[in-house]
């Protein structure tokens, strides 16, 4: 095509349209076939050249001047209207009805999007939201439980050392006083040799007093000493009890700030997880 002069195909030499709009690409030797006449191809009534020998008969274009600057939606709708004798009998029946209704008439129409993919990725969302949830769900049940049991078996063995300890405890004074029963026997028959040796020669009578008041002095000594070992032992129990306590509530801080810890990570995971996600 020339600028200035008429709108001409390059390839079938025809007026009116473009070799992009031409509907006679496929065919080789176009020129030679249009022309075949005597090499004199006759104008028909409008002042263009006749197509006896074209496989697609040519229609001229619309009374716009001889411009068709319009896209291949005007081609196809032109086309499809108006070669009836080709499109309308056979091919357009079928083809042309289900197809070009949506690209050659009305244009493309895309497809209304529905709520399809919105509630799909809503529901992935959701979806991917109650794993991360149901994960960390079961990651705080399962610390609580390890913490519930951690603590119920430190105290059981804190049950049993006290038990232990008193029995312990108990088992010694009731050995040392096994032992200090046995001393103050042995103390008092020797006093008794001793007072029996010195008031030989004194009356029997005076002899059992003073026999008398040294096991009631004994007695007194007896009772003294234990009452003072009790309290001894009574102090020490307290002590270690105050000590157990002690120890038993760090132990008790400790694995608190240790569970807190460990909370935090879990959190810190989760939302790692769902940001990844």
């Amino acid at each position: 095509m020339y600028s200035g002069g008429p709108q001409v195909c390059h390839h079938c030499k025809q007026p009116g349209h473009f070799v992009r709009d031409c509907q006679l690409r496929q065919v080789p030797n176009v020129v030679a076939l249009l022309g075949g006449n005597g090499g004199a191809p006759a104008q028909d009534n409008d002042g263009l050249l006749s197509t006896p020998n074209a496989i697609v008969p040519y229609r001229p274009p619309a009374a716009n001047g001889g411009q068709n600057k319009g896209s291949r939606h005007n081609s196809n709708h032109g086309t499809n209207q108006g070669n009836k004798g080709y499109n309308n009998q056979g091919y357009d029946n079928g083809y042309n009805q289900g197809y070009s209704n949506n690209y050659g008439r009305t244009g493309y129409q895309q497809r209304p999007r529905n709520n399809w993919w919105t509630d799909n990725r809503e529901r992935e969302k959701n979806e991917r939201f109650d794993k991360v949830w149901g994960w960390f769900s079961e990651e705080m049940e399962n610390k609580d439980k390890e913490r519930r049991a951690k603590e119920e078996k430190l105290e059981e063995e804190e049950e049993k050392r006290k038990v232990q300890a008193a029995e312990e405890e108990r088992a010694k004074a009731k050995k040392e006083r096994k032992e200090f029963e046995r001393s103050l026997e042995r103390m008092v028959k020797d006093n008794m040799k001793e007072v029996c040796q010195e008031v030989l020669g004194k009356k029997a009578s005076t002899s059992r007093v003073s026999t008398a008041g040294c096991v009631m002095e004994a007695r007194r000594d007896e009772t003294r000493s234990d009452e003072g070992k009790r309290k001894e032992q009574d102090d020490r129990w307290r002590r270690e009890d105050s000590a157990a306590r002690e120890q038993l509530e760090k132990q008790r801080m400790e694995e608190m700030e240790r569970l807190r810890k460990d909370n935090d990570d879990l959190i810190r995971m989760a939302s790692q997880l769902w940001q990844s996600q």
